[in-house]
């Protein structure tokens, strides 16, 4: 946590080619140049609700490290839509000013850059920061809508794999971390009972293979950055 600017460590972040600074601010990081944002990392711990739904963020945050789940207000009950990690931007729709469409919540710790809202409302005024803007949002809404086509396949089996495999692409690893197994399952529309079964099938079946609390190695065949994955 701090109230440092990070754009010194910017040009060495592990996460700096998924991040909306970076690619914003790459071409300004040489000693003594300046950019429309003051930037800080901090830290939100595990169980934390990092954005509210139906509130307007205060703040611009990118994901450097962790993962949390979205979840929406669905006939009274928060129920878990989608999984997010690095490079994921929170309170991207406070440019707008416009309130969070989800909530989201950290269940690992997760590290974060931060800039404010006002820094964030001026930067996005200048014609190739909104473009920039536009192409996040657009990739913001490609994802919900790969979560949506998740949720309708038929069968908890198959539902489940889909997701694993989807989470492989994201977090870049056949290994991947998943939420708490209340969470999962009801992100997948179903009892704990039904997931554990499931994963129980997948593993039989040579297609998983479970590797300690909250890790999952998917057995499928694999290429970092391709769609090469059967379905």
């Amino acid at each position: 946590m701090g109230d440092s600017t990070v754009s010194t460590h910017c040009t060495t972040c592990v996460t700096r080619f998924r991040c909306l600074f970076f690619d914003l601010f790459k071409n300004t990081f040489s000693p003594g140049s300046k950019h429309g944002f003051i930037l800080t990392e901090h830290t939100i711990p595990k169980g934390t609700v990092a954005q509210k739904e139906g509130h307007v963020s205060t703040c611009l945050q990118v994901v450097k490290a962790g993962y949390l789940y979205g979840q929406r207000a669905i006939n009274g009950q928060e129920t878990p839509v989608s999984i997010s990690g690095p490079g994921h931007v929170l309170g991207a729709l406070s440019v707008l000013q416009a309130p969070c469409t989800m909530s989201s919540v950290a269940y690992t710790d997760v590290r974060v850059c931060r800039a404010s809202q006002a820094d964030a409302i001026e930067q996005f005024g200048h014609t190739d920061s909104a473009q920039k803007f536009g192409l996040l949002l657009h990739k913001a809404m490609q994802e919900l809508v790969r979560w949506v086509d998740i949720h309708r396949i038929n069968g908890i089996p198959a539902r489940a794999e889909s997701a694993l495999r989807h989470l492989t692409e994201q977090q870049g690893s056949r290994m991947v971390r998943i939420p708490e197994q209340a969470v999962f399952a009801r992100l997948l529309g179903c009892s704990r009972e039904t997931l554990a079964r499931s994963l129980q099938y997948l593993e039989q079946q040579g297609r998983i293979r479970r590797a300690g609390r909250g890790h999952i190695e998917v057995n499928v065949p694999f290429y970092l950055g391709t769609e090469t994955m059967a379905d």
